[in-house]
C-alpha cells in the first residue's frame, strides 16, 4: 500500500467548514471525491492527467494544514501566502508532485470553479435543509464562482453558466 493512499484516507477526517454550524459534516476526502466527479463532467470525461491529478490533490496538504475558511485567506493575505508555502513545503516533504505548477490558466479555472461550485452546492443544500447559519458563506461564494466564470474562456463559460442554471432549477 502506498503512502499516498494513507495521506489521502486521512483526508477523511478533515472537516470542512468546521467553523459554523451545519446539519451534514463533510470532510475533505468527500469534498474531493465530488471534485473529481466535477472535473470528469466539466470535461465530458476527458480531463488531462494534469487536471485530473490535481482534483484528486487539490487539498490534500489541509491532512497537515487543516481546512483554513477561505474568507481569513482572502482577509489576510499573508495567512494565504504562508499557509501557500507550508502547503508547497508539504507537498514536497512528501515527495508529492505539485501537479498544480503543470496546469494551464484554463484547467486551473476549471478547477476552480468545480471547487466553489460544489462549496455553493453543499451552502445551498444546507439551507434547503433550514439551516440559514449557512447564508452568509452562500452569498460569498456565489459571487466567487461568478467571478471565476468571467474569467473562463467562452467554451468553458458557457458549460460553467449552464451549471449555474441547473444548480438553481434544481433547487426551485
Amino acid at each position: 500500500m502506498s503512502y499516498f493512499y494513507k495521506i489521502a484516507r486521512k483526508a477523511n477526517h478533515v472537516r470542512r467548514l468546521h467553523t459554523v454550524r451545519v446539519i451534514h459534516e463533510e470532510t475533505v476526502g468527500e469534498h474531493t471525491a465530488n471534485i473529481i466527479a466535477a472535473v470528469m463532467e466539466f470535461t465530458h470525461f476527458k480531463p488531462s492527467a494534469n487536471l485530473l491529478m490535481s482534483a484528486a490533490m487539490h487539498d490534500l496538504p489541509e491532512v497537515y494544514t487543516g481546512d483554513v475558511p477561505a474568507n481569513v485567506k482572502k482577509e489576510y493575505p499573508a495567512v494565504k501566502e504562508a499557509l501557500d508555502r507550508a502547503e508547497s513545503d508539504w507537498l514536497k516533504r512528501m515527495e508529492f508532485p505539485n501537479i498544480f505548477l503543470k496546469l494551464t490558466n484554463e484547467e486551473r479555472l476549471i478547477l476552480k470553479f468545480c471547487d466553489a461550485f460544489d462549496l455553493l452546492q453543499k451552502c445551498l443544500i444546507e439551507t434547503a435543509m433550514g439551516n440559514s447559519t449557512i447564508l452568509p458563506i452562500t452569498k460569498r461564494i456565489n459571487g466567487y464562482v461568478m467571478q471565476i466564470v468571467d474569467a473562463m474562456d467562452d467554451n468553458n463559460r458557457k458549460t460553467a453558466q449552464s451549471w449555474m442554471l441547473a444548480l438553481n432549477e434544481d433547487l426551485i
